[in-house]
C-alpha cells in the first residue's frame, strides 16, 4: 500500500511540474524543488535551490501565458 501511495505521490508531482511549466508559472513550478534540488537545461548551465531553478525556468520566456 506504502509503495501504491509513493507511486501516485511522484505521478502527481510530476503532473503539477509539467501544468506549471506548460503555463509559465516559473515560481510554483520552482517550488516544487527540495532546497537542494537541481535543474539542468542543456547548455545552459546547472540551477542549484528553488530560487535558482526558477532563475533558470525563466530563461523559457516571462512568466505567466500571453493573452
Amino acid at each position: 500500500m506504502a509503495r501504491t501511495q509513493s507511486v501516485r505521490a511522484i505521478e502527481n508531482l510530476q503532473a503539477m511540474y509539467g501544468y506549471y511549466v506548460d503555463k509559465g508559472q516559473w515560481a510554483q513550478a520552482a517550488a516544487l524543488f527540495a532546497t537542494d534540488g537541481t535543474w539542468e537545461f542543456g547548455q545552459s548551465g546547472v540551477y542549484v535551490g528553488a530560487a535558482s531553478v526558477e532563475r533558470g525556468l525563466s530563461l523559457a520566456g516571462p512568466q505567466g501565458l500571453e493573452p
